[in-house]
């Protein structure tokens, strides 16, 4: 395995690991040389936050200028959209997670709800 698919494992792919892999990861990472902090990074994908740990994160990003509109006038927020698009037999739905002003997130949800109505709405097995 080359060092980079080693470092994509580290910090992306590492949750749900087995102890036994996360083993193999830390040793591997730790012979090559590569960076203690991606031990961390996948440490970090397989621990359990509490409130407390996670709430000046969610403090600190919530005071950041809005992803999508660049503005920092509101608070962000957090929400999930879904939205469905049917073409003939064929069925595409789509939930993401969305971090924005709350006039942002509210026009990207009404955005997936008109999409869905009008392309969606009959779709199999996700119609709406």
């Amino acid at each position: 395995m080359s060092d980079n698919e080693l470092i994509r494992i580290a910090t992306h792919d590492a949750k749900g690991l087995t102890d036994q892999a996360t083993a193999i990861l830390k040793s591997e990472i730790n012979k090559r040389g590569i960076g203690k902090e991606l031990i961390e990074g996948a440490e970090a994908q397989n621990k359990e936050y509490t409130l407390e740990e996670l709430l000046p994160y969610c403090n600190l990003i919530s005071a950041l200028n809005c992803p999508i509109c660049g503005k920092s006038l509101e608070k962000l927020n957090a929400t999930v959209t879904a939205q469905t698009i049917s073409i003939l037999i064929i069925t595409n739905y789509e939930k993401r997670p969305r971090i924005g002003c709350p006039k942002c997130l509210k026009n990207k949800n009404i955005s997936a709800a008109i999409t869905t109505l009008v392309l969606g709405w009959w779709g199999i097995p996700w119609g709406q």
